[in-house]
């Protein structure tokens, strides 16, 4: 039988741990999704200087 606080203690931690990986992952996407719009304003510039030569 493990020791109710001792278990609190590991629930705290992977707690700790999970919201950390959430915190990563969530980072993750919006640096994604800023290197996408990033990507789409210099196609659309380039073609914008293309046009207009």
């Amino acid at each position: 039988m493990v020791d109710p606080i001792e278990a609190k203690r590991l629930v705290a931690k992977q707690m700790e741990r999970i919201k950390e990986k959430e915190k990563l992952e969530k980072r993750h996407q919006i640096e994604a999704t800023n290197g996408a719009w990033a990507m789409i304003g210099l196609t659309v510039g380039l073609a914008i200087e293309g046009q207009t030569g």
